[in-house]
This record gives C-alpha cells, sequence and structure tokens, in this order.
C-alpha cells in the first residue's frame, strides 16, 4: 500500500474510515439501551437521552454523506468522469448540421 503513490490510497483509506466511525455510531445509538446496567455514564446517556441519540444519528448520516461525497476511491471518480463526457458530446450522426 505505501508503494503506491499517496493520491492513490489516501482516498481510500480516509472512506473506509469514515465509513466505520459512521457505523460505529449507529452501533452504538441501536445497542445501547441493551448494554446499559448504569456503571457507565456515557452509556447510560447513550441509552436515555433522546437529544444525544438523535445528535449521533444525524452525525454518523453526515459521515456517510461525507466519505461518499468527498472521500470516494479514484476508481468511481474516473467512471463519473467518463459518464459525463459521454454525455456532453455531440451525436455523431451529423443530423441538424
Amino acid at each position: 500500500m505505501l508503494g503506491r503513490p499517496l493520491f492513490l490510497w489516501l482516498p481510500r483509506l480516509l472512506w473506509r474510515f469514515t465509513l466505520g466511525i459512521s457505523i460505529l455510531l449507529i452501533l452504538m445509538v441501536l445497542a445501547a439501551p441493551w448494554l446499559d446496567t448504569g456503571e457507565r455514564p456515557w452509556l447510560t446517556l447513550f441509552a436515555k437521552d433522546a437529544a444525544v441519540r438523535r445528535t449521533t444519528l444525524a452525525s454518523a448520516i453526515g459521515l456517510l454523506a461525507t466519505a461518499s461525497i468527498f472521500f470516494r476511491p479514484p476508481d468511481y471518480r474516473a467512471a463519473a468522469e467518463r459518464d459525463r463526457r459521454d454525455a456532453r458530446r455531440p451525436p455523431l450522426s451529423g443530423a441538424g448540421a
């Protein structure tokens, strides 16, 4: 991985890291009510406070959007550029000339 240029592996690493953090936040919100025993204050906060749960879910969705918009692997970007270039080309039939 380190043998490749930085611009090839860094976006993929950031994409995976951001997706992982987002999934971890969602799992934490979903699992907190079952794991709450009252011993850990942060877990009790996640289990009982609706505002914290909503904020965490909104943050997770924001991280998913950030990952899909800014940190997509370069392969997806190249395919999107090809599609855009094909859409801008005039038809080859010569109609309307």
